[in-house]
C-alpha cells in the first residue's frame, strides 16, 4: 500500500468517526430536550387539573378559599413564599407536605358567637365585643362609657405559629401565650390579642394603649335603646 492510499483511508475513518460523533451527541440532546418537554408538560397539567394556585414558586392548594380571609391569605403568601408547597386544608396548613408538622390554626373562641369582656380602668368602663366568624378574623366593637370608639374586622398574624405574640400571667403564677389578630387599616391600627387555650384573658391595643380584659361575658340580646349592640 503506498503512502497516499494509507492517508486517504486515514481521512475517511476520521470523518467517519466524527460524523458519528456528530450525530450521537445531536441525539442525545434530542433525548434530553424530550425529557424537558415532557418534565415541564406534566407539571403544567397538574397545575391544571388539580387548581393549583401559583405565588412566584410556591404552589398553593386551598380546599376551602371561604374559611379564611383574604387579607389573611394574601399577607401569609407574602410570608410563606420560600416553601414548594402550601396546602390549606380546614383548620390546618400543610407545608411541604409534611402532615407531621402541619400548622393549626387557632379556634379558641367559638364560632360565629359573641364574646364580651368589661374592664373598668381610670374610671371607664371598657366593653369589647368579639366574635370569630371564620378561621382567620375576628369582628370586634370598643365600647368605652357607652360610646363606641372602635369597630370592625381582625385577622390572624400571618406568622402565628412562631409562638406567643403576648404573654399572659394568671393571678396564680400560670403563664400562657397569645394569638395575635391586626386589622387593615395602617393609619388607625388596631391589634387584638386573644390568650391561647384561655380566652378569659384578651387585650386591645391602639393608639399606644393596652387594655387588658381578665373576664368574659356572655352577650346579651340587644335592648331597646341601648349604644351597646350588637355585632352585625
Amino acid at each position: 500500500m503506498n503512502i497516499k492510499k494509507a492517508h486517504v483511508i486515514l481521512l475517511i475513518v476520521i470523518f467517519s468517526n466524527g460524523c458519528n460523533n456528530d450525530v450521537f451527541k445531536q441525539n442525545k440532546k434530542k433525548e434530553s430536550n424530550k425529557f424537558d418537554t415532557f418534565s415541564n408538560s406534566k407539571k403544567v397539567k397538574m397545575v391544571n387539573e388539580k387548581g393549583i394556585k401559583k405565588n412566584t414558586e410556591t404552589i398553593y392548594i386551598i380546599k376551602d378559599s371561604s374559611l379564611y380571609s383574604k387579607f389573611f391569605l394574601k399577607k401569609f403568601k407574602e410570608k410563606h413564599n420560600i416553601y414548594k408547597s402550601v396546602f390549606f386544608y380546614n383548620d390546618s396548613i400543610i407545608i411541604n407536605n409534611d402532615l407531621n408538622g402541619s400548622l393549626i390554626l387557632p379556634k379558641d373562641l367559638p364560632l360565629d358567637r359573641e364574646i364580651t369582656y368589661k374592664n373598668k380602668r381610670n374610671g371607664f368602663l371598657n366593653i369589647l365585643i368579639l366574635k370569630r366568624i371564620n378561621l382567620t378574623s375576628l369582628k370586634y366593637k370598643f365600647i368605652q362609657n357607652n360610646d363606641t370608639k372602635y369597630f370592625g374586622t381582625v385577622h390572624l398574624d400571618p406568622i402565628f405559629y412562631y409562638g406567643s405574640g403576648s404573654i399572659f400571667v394568671e393571678n396564680n403564677g400560670n403563664v400562657f401565650g397569645a394569638n395575635i389578630y391586626n386589622n387593615e387599616n395602617s393609619k388607625n391600627s388596631v391589634r387584638i390579642k386573644v390568650g391561647i387555650g384561655n380566652t378569659s384573658f384578651v387585650a386591645f391595643e391602639s393608639n399606644n394603649d393596652t387594655i387588658v380584659f381578665t373576664t368574659t361575658h356572655q352577650s346579651k340580646p340587644q335592648q331597646k335603646g341601648s349604644k351597646v349592640g350588637t355585632l352585625r
